[in-house]
């Protein structure tokens, strides 16, 4: 960053600029040119650069230029563009004595990352929904052993073995709902059934607390568009056709929720060689160790050991240099664990390459919505540092540039006490 100019301080610089006609740097998309500021005004900045540079509308720059012996720094987009003359929107900020030692830009589209801390409190790595299932000791007929896991699933495959051909445990670690199924149950809470693919999916939910999903459900979830009931039909119907052509004859899903998380479901179906439509029986069955399970999992600690273990949270980044990052995480309640010169284990993906990079946290702010952390980055192989550098600024990595600071000002100077 560096230090932010009064608006009176920034109009003498970008006068002085002009009468002095001092070259300035202007960096685009991984390309770089010389430029000189003609004029300004309070919405427009115009720029006179080489006929050759290939700027254009809409795109963010960054422009450095050293003035009374200080290196100025600001950013804009491009809002016209003709050769040898580009105009760029005033910047609303003008900072001096940058204290970076990389110039950041905007983050790449293809790059994402992650970063691991191991300590309490933090979200599980499931799909978060907008309700809360609170798992309490059900209340049940059927005779389940809760407090032994393994035995309690073995017991319930050698039952539910008997009952239909195929049946499924799914846990959702480290990814959202993606097939139709999934997303449905993420977004209702509810069991999606279908007793046989050619009666298609039920009318109406027969049982009374609304645990089944209904054609006119689905149509509504689905419907959140400028489709027409008649296409959304339609839909359905391909939904039945598929799995008619992969020999499903009668199928059924049931969610797993641990408070607001939408962790994994269980799934049966049988196929067109049995044709055995799956009952009103097995579906309160299944309904009933869905909640057994969940309650089980609660008791032996399964969900309390991944809190507890080193976690994987995928971050926004807003900006990125070759010395480090800016993200941003929804997640509020971090704040209290992620404090400043908090040491992180960070992955960066770019290009299906993994960087594992040991960073540290030197800024910390909140707004309405999100954390914002920044990372400097300690710890990359060297030339896992040299990719990085040259897929940001779109230039091999000199040695030259370790002795000279975001714009070309040389670092600071060492301070031993």
């Amino acid at each position: 960053m560096g230090i932010k100019v009064n608006r009176i301080e920034k109009e003498f610089i970008f006068r002085g600029l002009i009468d002095k006609k001092i070259t300035i740097n202007i960096h685009g998309n991984k390309r770089e040119f010389e430029g000189t500021l003609v004029d300004f005004d309070d919405h427009l900045l115009s720029v006179e650069i080489p006929p050759e540079a290939d700027l254009v509308v809409g795109e963010e720059v960054r422009i450095f230029a050293f003035f009374q012996n200080n290196m100025h720094a600001f950013s804009g987009s491009v809002k016209e563009h003709t050769p040898g003359l580009v105009k760029i929107n005033h910047p609303e900020g003008l900072y001096k004595k940058l204290q970076r030692k990389h110039e950041r830009i905007r983050s790449p589209k293809n790059l994402t990352a992650f970063f691991t801390l191991k300590g309490k409190n933090f979200e599980l790595n499931f799909p978060k929904t907008n309700r809360f299932a609170s798992v309490e000791k059900p209340k049940i007929a059927e005779k389940f052993d809760e407090s032994n896991i393994q035995a309690l699933v073995t017991d319930y495959r050698r039952g539910i073995n008997k009952r239909v051909e195929k049946n499924d445990i799914i846990i959702l670690r480290n990814r959202n709902p993606s097939s139709f199924e999934e997303r449905l149950m993420y977004q209702s809470g509810k069991i999606l059934w279908i007793p046989s693919v050619q009666e298609g999916f039920p009318l109406e939910d027969p049982f009374p607390d609304g645990r089944v999903l209904t054609k006119r459900d689905i149509i509504q979830l689905e419907g959140e568009s400028e489709y027409s009931d008649n296409v959304l039909n339609r839909r359905l119907e391909d939904v039945l056709d598929e799995k008619f052509r992969e020999k499903v004859y009668s199928d059924m899903y049931c969610p797993l929720f641990y408070n607001q998380y939408f962790f994994g479901y269980i799934h049966l179906y049988n196929t067109t060689e049995r044709k055995e439509m799956i009952n009103e029986d097995l579906v309160e069955y299944i309904n009933q160790f869905a909640k057994v399970l969940c309650y089980s999992l609660e008791v032996t600690g399964y969900f309390t050991s991944l809190a507890d273990a080193e976690r994987d949270f995928e971050t926004t980044i807003i900006d990125i240099s070759a010395s480090g990052l800016l993200f941003a995480h929804p997640t509020q309640e971090l704040s209290r664990d992620l404090l400043l010169h908090t040491d992180l284990k960070l992955t960066l993906v770019i290009d299906g390459r993994k960087l594992k990079i040991g960073a540290r946290i030197i800024r910390k702010f909140k707004d309405m919505d999100r954390l914002f952390i920044g990372l400097q980055f300690l710890e990359i192989e060297p030339e896992d540092f040299r990719f990085l550098f040259h897929i940001i600024y779109g230039k091999p990595f000199a040695e030259e540039f370790e002795e000279h600071w975001e714009g070309g000002i040389p670092p600071p100077e060492l301070h031993l006490e």
